[in-house]
């Protein structure tokens, strides 16, 4: 399809677009149509609107949005792949047949360039941790058997290995999911273009993705080559001269991957409150108080086990322990802190420069001229003119600067906008 024009546009009624969506006439109407800025259908049938939609989806694989609020807009609400229903005097039946329920339609500017972009960034990356907190728990089992004639051995006790998922590294991803925020509200809404980094599958990718799995290959390389170095063999690490077995080993290994995988995720995390403090400190406690639980329990066998006995009270014995700990998380966290400074320095991306802007205008800073959206009419309230709303202190405040330099905008902004996208609406 070409690039749509901005001065160009179609209208469109009932009777014209029965004879353009017939399988032979589909082709050129949705050619034309998509050259098009803007298309309008009037005096159509809710077979009609869900047929629009359902001919955009399968042209140009866009992901659609249908907006409406009448039992006539149901169609193509259902037809979209997001439908969204106001609740307005037509009654409530696209109201509740809808995926997204609003009470007024100004409302749809929040829901997509705040809650909806915030929503695509958590799920992403809440997806990404998955795999990386699997790969840096399950690599260290091969590495202890490639030093161990791969016979099989295991590394982590069953009762504590379980609770990985469960306990571990459950709720700090949770909170993450649910509060995170790259921008805040005031930022997301003054700045439009940051919604194109969905569009631009800016935060979940091939590229993305094997970054994740290589940044959990190395961190499953130090959990385990550090205490196993450390730890192994006839190295002395306590005062009584004696030295670890193997389970003392894998649970150590195992703190490791607990202490790096959550600071994995508050390293991640751009919106710290007191709760992402007290969850992930929590997730890291829980290692020893549920080894103190197995261990005091050992007696019974369908619950605890004789070879966790003593380990806890042995380990906060160990100097070594400490040492191996504190350099066994600063050599695995270190180069993502580093990583991500030498980004935001030398390669700051679009959400850098927001985040940035707005620290120094909060700083009293002033950052330079003012962010002029792609599209004016996003940052306009409902009864506001375009100009008046870009003219808004907050929307100013926050803004970042938008220069001739910053290429990266423009490729942006031109992607998104060549990018073939459809929206139906029931008014």
């Amino acid at each position: 399809a070409q690039p749509a024009s901005a001065e160009l546009a179609l209208i469109i009624d009932g009777v014209c677009l029965q004879a353009a969506l017939l399988p032979e006439n589909q082709p050129a109407f949705m050619e034309l149509a998509l050259r098009c800025s803007a298309v309008i259908c009037c005096r159509v049938s809710p077979e009609q609107k869900g047929a629009v939609v359902r001919s955009v989806r399968a042209t140009c694989s866009a992901i659609t949005l249908a907006i409406g609020d009448g039992a006539n807009d149901c169609n193509m609400l259902q037809s979209a792949d997001v439908g969204v229903g106001l609740r307005g005097e037509e009654g409530m039946q696209a109201f509740n047949c809808s995926d997204y329920g609003l009470s007024q339609f100004r409302f749809l500017k929040t829901m997509m360039l705040v809650h909806g972009r915030w929503a695509y960034r958590r799920n992403a990356k809440l997806v990404l941790f998955m795999f990386y907190k699997n790969v840096v728990v399950v690599l260290p089992q091969f590495y202890l058997n490639a030093v161990s004639l791969f016979s099989g051995q295991r590394l982590y006790i069953d009762l504590m290995f379980q609770l990985y998922n469960v306990a571990f590294t459950a709720l700090p991803i949770m909170v993450f999911g649910v509060l995170d925020q790259d921008c805040s509200k005031a930022d997301s809404s003054a700045n439009p273009h940051l919604y194109f980094l969905g569009p631009q599958r800016f935060y979940f990718n091939r590229t993305v993705f094997c970054q994740w799995v290589i940044s959990g290959i190395w961190h499953s390389l130090i959990v385990f080559w550090v205490p196993y170095l450390a730890f192994s063999g006839v190295n002395i690490t306590s005062s009584d001269g004696a030295t670890t077995d193997l389970w003392a080993d894998g649970m150590l290994v195992y703190l490791q991957v607990i202490i790096v995988a959550n600071c994995k995720c508050a390293i991640e995390t751009t919106y710290h409150t007191w709760v992402t403090w007290v969850i992930i400190a929590f997730s890291i406690f829980m290692w020893p108080f549920c080894l103190l639980a197995f261990q005091g329990y050992a007696a019974l066998e369908s619950f605890g086990t004789y070879e966790m006995s003593g380990l806890l009270e042995r380990f906060l014995g160990m100097p070594m322990f400490y040492i191996v700990t504190l350099l066994t998380v600063v050599a695995a966290v270190s180069r993502e802190l580093l990583w991500k400074s030498f980004r935001r320095k030398y390669f700051p991306t679009i959400y850098h420069r927001v985040q940035g802007s707005s620290n120094d205008a909060r700083d009293g800073v002033v950052v330079g001229a003012d962010l002029e959206p792609q599209n004016p009419m996003l940052t306009a309230s409902e009864g506001e003119s375009p100009r008046k709303a870009g003219q808004d202190i907050s929307t100013r405040q926050s803004c970042t600067t938008y220069t001739e330099g910053d290429k990266e905008f423009e490729h942006l902004a031109m992607q998104a906008g060549n990018k073939p996208a459809a929206s139906s609406s029931g008014h």
